[in-house]
């Protein structure tokens, strides 16, 4: 099909504009809400298959360049518009994880909040096996950064629903993690401290470990000493 004279239409109505002419020609819309209208008369499911596609020519380019700054949020913006939550959660993950180290930590919390949603999709979709060391690395990073903004309350929501996931997924150590993270909060000084609260949490920490194997958390001290 020759777009030529499409394109030429389209530029002389002043809806597009070359961008560049080589080595390939690029066309931009004169104005997101063009753009945006555009967008719209698309069908789902085309819309699906020219993110997926779009997807996979720019993780081409970021398995050589894996450094590109911003490519592994844009890469899981269109595998989950594509419906590829599974992808999607790997390069959320890379987003969030590069934001953390940069001690950007509201954008780490905005890419992990958004992983936990796309692996919650994923898994109602039975969409590839679930991986307790990826649900785990979520919650726990997320949780670590909701604290380092001093979100305490938000982070013990997070560790909470860690908790939950493990419990659905007859997972002792996810539950384990999520019990030892609120039990670490409610134990040290802060707003949030609660001696007795923390003291709850830890025995149940040690009966997890115990049916774990866990030697290291049932040999935990008491809150007492933990507090100091």
């Amino acid at each position: 099909m020759d777009l030529a004279p499409l394109l030429a239409q389209l530029e002389n109505a002043n809806l597009i504009r070359l961008a560049a002419a080589g080595p390939e020609l690029a066309y931009l819309f004169r104005h997101g809400l063009i753009q945006d209208a555009a967008y719209a008369t698309l069908l789902r499911e085309q819309r699906r298959q020219w993110h997926l596609a779009t997807a996979e020519v720019l993780e081409a380019a970021y398995t050589a360049n894996p450094s590109a700054a911003g490519t592994a949020a844009i890469l899981a913006n269109h595998f989950s518009i594509a419906g590829d939550e599974q992808r999607a959660v790997k390069y959320l993950i890379l987003a969030a994880d590069a934001a953390f180290d940069q001690y950007a930590n509201a954008e780490a919390i905005e890419f992990h909040t958004q992983a936990q949603v796309a692996l919650a999709r994923a898994r109602q979709a039975a969409a590839g096996e679930f991986d307790p060391a990826v649900v785990r690395h979520i919650y726990l990073r997320r949780g670590q950064a909701l604290e380092l903004t001093s979100a305490l309350e938000a982070a013990l929501v997070n560790y909470a629903a860690l908790e939950a996931v493990g419990r659905e997924h007859r997972d002792q150590s996810l539950e384990l993690a999520g019990v030892m993270a609120r039990a670490t909060i409610h134990a040290t000084a802060n707003n949030l401290q609660n001696v007795r609260q923390a003291e709850e949490l830890l025995e149940r920490a040690r009966v997890l470990a115990h049916n774990l194997n866990d030697r290291a958390v049932e040999a935990q001290p008491e809150v007492a000493q933990l507090s100091h």
